[in-house]
């Protein structure tokens, strides 16, 4: 089978791609979501995956992750065996998300080569495919449904936290940044950048600057 050209894989939305992690969250985790996320679990119910694997020193490469087209139709994820786990969560996010949003893109793709090749040509010339993988990653591994609750919470415990403490208020946003990657178990450049997307980031930095005890969503 040839493998897609990337150029006629079809655009998506955020709001797109919004719906289709909520979708997959719902069909997941039956019971409502609890971060952090597992993404293992996220894998393994879906339909179009059939397993994850590791290689040592994938990274050579410049991807931390490869999709491997089967002749049945499922894909296997590969994953670099020496990469950090937080990194790993993403990197199985990020495939899951073009496997969701791309389901045709690695079809033909049957070896390690093939899909390396691929992979780096999405990259160089039709990165718009990555950055929608990557919003994809970050929006399933910190779910809209989950941390509006959970910034509101963490930043109340550190204002109540510091309460009669001599401290600058310019610390505190740093600090809800890395207490929150590690409830979800990501990177704090992640949260960083999903906050922002979610225009969460510009809500805490007008609460610091009045020196409010709570977020206002309003």
């Amino acid at each position: 089978m040839a493998i897609t050209e990337p150029s006629h894989v079809p655009l998506h939305s955020n709001a797109e791609i919004e719906r289709a992690v909520d979708a997959t969250l719902q069909k997941t985790f039956l019971r409502g979501i609890n971060p952090p996320i597992d993404i293992d679990l996220i894998a393994e119910k879906q339909p179009l995956i059939d397993s994850l694997g590791f290689l040592p020193d994938l990274r050579q490469f410049d991807v931390d992750a490869v999709l491997l087209s089967k002749p049945n139709g499922q894909f296997d994820i590969i994953l670099d065996e020496n990469v950090y786990r937080s990194r790993t969560s993403f990197s199985i996010a990020h495939e899951i998300g073009h496997i969701v949003l791309h389901p045709t893109l690695y079809l033909g793709c049957n070896n390690i080569e093939a899909s390396i090749e691929l992979s780096k040509k999405i990259f160089t010339k039709y990165y718009r495919i990555e950055r929608e993988a990557n919003y994809f990653a970050g929006a399933i591994l910190i779910p809209r449904k989950a941390i509006f609750k959970d910034t509101e919470k963490i930043y109340k415990g550190i204002i109540q936290g510091l309460a009669g403490d001599d401290f600058g208020w310019e610390g505190i946003i740093p600090m809800l940044y890395s207490a929150l990657a590690n409830r979800y178990r990501v990177s704090t450049e992640s949260m960083k950048i999903r906050l922002t997307q979610l225009r969460i980031a510009p809500r805490l930095f007008d609460a610091v600057s009045a020196h409010l005890d709570f977020i206002s969503w309003e």
